[in-house]
């Protein structure tokens, strides 16, 4: 026999000794475990090597650790007999050995899912994975992620600009009107020299309802790609992560079943001062204004008079004045008992006067607005909307579209409005696009021969975004079936913005805003071509910009507000 056959019996020898060395100790234990000598380990007899292998009931929270201890009973109770024998013991324990390396993050994880019996032990085991490695991702985030994102310049991916919005929305600023206003905002973010500090101390006792349902909205198209993510994404995978965990963290927090008599209101009309969204172990943030007062461009600078203050400074959308958004106190100078004394004894200043002046200035009346079309309801409210034209002096809005075939305001007399509100003129813009469009004529147009005319696949495929299909046209082929369902002119009048959700619609808008990025797709471009074409981006057009008006915006986020 030769001396390398000697030496693999010998290694051969040393394994299976070894291997049976490994059965014993394993047999010991599962004696051990096996409290009633039945031969079999039950449900209690397991808690004990959960509990000596590293899972802390204190950590994980007695309800988290009991819904742990059940699944895990149950994973391994292959037979289903309500106990568990050597053989199953042996996989379990191997599984549990796997996880020691891990176990910190199991347990942080373990106290986050929801114990609540109706998620399935399927949807309950793949939360608590996912959670285990986004905790361990955000531990080990380096400032690597900022030089990754640095490295990206002006073209983001998609993957990069939706992960950023959910991080937007969770600090409090405001969805933009488009993508690349969107990932300003976020260079803005990350810019900044402490980006990292405020993802590790950010604090989730300001987030509310509205922002946590939105960002889990905004969430869900990266979370079903996530273990694809880690590989093919890492910068997009780790700020996923820290978003996962806080939204767990939120959700564990009870921030989903709070109720905020607040919380439907603006910002600039809530009576009392508290710190908000954006706030960290290290700063805390004053909303004086909704961020979506403004245009998006914010910029930050120190207050002259008072050290450990930063004034968060943007221009107001309604008339372009620069108007401070936000205080950012130093939370090692202030408390939030100090900060509120500080706003109590300062805003009065004249830097703060334009916020104030907003803050006070009055909105039309939601029920002057119109959707339904109805000639009776418009009459009857015809006092109401005269009031409103008088009070408002002698120029008031009036939208429309100009030669130009472009949706503008303009300001004109009272009289040439003769009692009508901007309101209405709005609703009737959006009417007007409609006045040529029929079912006749957008059956005729799915019934066109040949190539696309121009834009008719995006056209389509941008109304049925707007009106709640949930997936556009993938071809001009799907494009004209879909004009030959009947009922699609009438779905367009329908719409109803004053009902709708703000989530809802302006999910609704961001699904069609790829299109919009072609600036050839503009009423203005088109009013030559197929009028089809031209009737469904001038409705597309008029109902995006109507949904920016404020009353639409308030109305949206009272639907929202009443389906927390």
């Amino acid at each position: 026999m030769s001396a390398m056959t000697l030496l693999e019996q010998a290694e051969f020898e040393l394994a299976l000794s070894a291997a049976r060395t490994r059965e014993l100790e394993i047999r010991d234990l599962f004696s051990k475990l096996d409290k009633d000598l039945s031969g079999f380990i039950d449900r209690d007899e397991l808690k004990p090597l959960l509990t000596n292998m590293g899972f802390d009931e204190a950590l994980c929270t007695h309800a988290g650790f009991e819904r742990f201890l059940s699944e895990e009973f149950k994973l391994a109770d292959t037979s289903g007999d309500q106990k568990i024998d050597f053989g199953e013991f042996v996989v379990l324990h191997n599984s549990l050995q796997d996880t020691k390396k891990d176990i910190q993050h199991l347990n942080f994880a373990i106290s986050l899912v929801d114990t609540a019996d109706t998620l399935s032990s399927e949807d309950y085991l793949v939360q608590l994975e996912r959670l285990s490695a986004a905790n361990k991702s955000v531990h080990s985030m380096t400032t690597d992620v900022v030089a990754a994102l640095d490295s990206i310049g002006d073209k983001p991916s998609p993957e990069v600009l939706q992960v950023f919005t959910c991080i937007l929305i969770l600090f409090g600023l405001p969805e933009r009107d488009t993508p690349e206003e969107d990932w300003s905002s976020a260079q803005a973010l990350f810019d900044a020299p402490n980006f990292l500090d405020d993802l590790k101390t950010f604090d989730r006792s300001k987030l509310r309802r509205a922002q946590v349902h939105r960002c889990i909205q905004r969430s869900q198209p990266l979370v079903q790609r996530f273990r694809k993510l880690e590989k093919e994404m890492p910068l997009v995978y780790s700020l996923l992560c820290w978003v996962l965990i806080t939204l767990a963290a939120a959700n564990k927090d009870g921030v989903l079943d709070q109720v905020d008599e607040e919380e439907n209101l603006p910002i600039q009309k809530r009576s009392s001062f508290l710190f908000s969204l954006g706030t960290t172990a290290r700063k805390g943030m004053y909303r004086i204004l909704d961020s979506d007062l403004f245009d998006g461009d914010f910029h930050r600078k120190r207050d002259p008079g008072s050290a450990g203050i930063t004034l968060q400074v943007g221009r107001l959308e309604s008339n372009s004045k620069e108007a401070i958004s936000a205080i950012i106190f130093d939370r090692s100078k202030f408390t939030e008992e100090q900060a509120a004394e500080w706003w109590a004894t300062h805003k009065e200043q004249p830097q703060f006067a334009t916020a104030l002046e907003a803050m006070a200035s009055p909105r039309v009346d939601v029920q002057n607005f119109d959707f339904s079309f109805d000639d009776s309801s418009r009459k009857s409210s015809a006092a109401a909307a005269a009031a409103a034209a008088k009070a408002a002096g002698d120029k008031v809005e009036k939208w429309g579209y100009n030669d130009d075939g472009e949706f503008v305001m303009t300001l004109v007399s009272k009289a040439e409005l003769a009692g009508k509100t901007s309101a209405d003129h709005i609703v009737e813009s959006i009417q007007e696009a409609l006045v040529t469009l029929t079912d006749e004529t957008v059956t005729a147009f799915g019934e066109l021969p040949g190539e696309d005319p121009g834009h008719g696949e995006a056209s389509v495929s941008v109304v049925a975004m707007l009106v709640g299909d949930k997936e556009a046209p993938a071809s001009w082929l799907d494009a004209k079936m879909w004009c030959l369902n009947p009922g699609r002119v009438q779905s367009m009048k329908s719409l109803d913005l004053r009902k709708m959700s703000r989530i809802e619609l302006h999910r609704r808008i961001r699904n069609c805003s790829k299109y919009f990025l072609d600036p050839t797709l503009s009423p203005a471009l088109l009013m030559s071509g197929n009028p089809v074409v031209y009737s469904m981006i001038r409705w597309a057009k008029a109902v995006i910009i109507a949904a920016e008006h404020p009353d639409v915006v308030k109305a949206g986020r009272d639907v929202d507000a009443k389906g927390s």
